[in-house]
């Protein structure tokens, strides 16, 4: 677990260098932004993800422009398991068949439908809303004494042949015995 938050702590203090995290604390987006970066570090693809196009790992936003504009800065130049990664803003969730990770921020009208229509796919499905994993979200981002924290639903996952880490799924936390949702 401390060896994942440290992975977090540094690649927060990569986007801002000079800037000590103590003085100053990342915005909810960077914090997300750096969650979504390592998710990709701890889940594996069906070998079939990367058949079509360049290999790309495409971590792609639906409905939130800043989160995007910062995963970009993030991601960009950043290699994982042989994988160029690219970050995405994408407008309509049939566009997120193209990528392996796709954010759903809560204020997305269409959140629930976009879901359904990742069901199936190998996609990584990443949420805020409060009932992001009831509707068959991936993984749900909640804030927590101001910090931002996560829980899995595994069986979406493993329904899309997804392999999440056993380190990433000893780090989620169960919203509703955190109090998160």
């Amino acid at each position: 677990m401390l060896k994942f938050l440290g992975i977090v702590v540094a690649v927060l203090v990569a986007v801002h260098p000079g800037t000590a995290v103590a003085q100053e604390q990342p915005t909810e987006f960077q914090v997300k932004a750096a969650f979504l970066f390592n998710f990709v570090k701890f889940v594996e693809w069906p070998a079939d993800t990367f058949h079509e196009g360049d290999g790309h790992i495409r971590l792609c936003v639906l409905g939130d422009e800043r989160l995007a504009r910062e995963l970009g800065r993030l991601v960009t130049g950043k290699v994982v398991d042989g994988h160029a990664l690219e970050a995405i803003r994408i407008t309509a969730s049939e566009h997120g068949r193209g990528c392996q990770v796709v954010f759903v921020a809560s204020s997305q009208a269409g959140g629930r439908d976009a879901v359904a229509q990742l069901r199936g796919a190998s996609v990584l499905t990443v949420g805020d809303s409060a009932d992001f994993i009831r509707q068959g979200g991936m993984i749900r981002f909640f804030l927590l004494d101001n910090r931002v924290r996560f829980e899995i639903n595994r069986a979406a996952a493993d329904h899309c042949r997804l392999k999440i880490s056993s380190k990433l799924l000893a780090l989620a936390q169960s919203a509703g015995r955190a109090g998160g949702g």
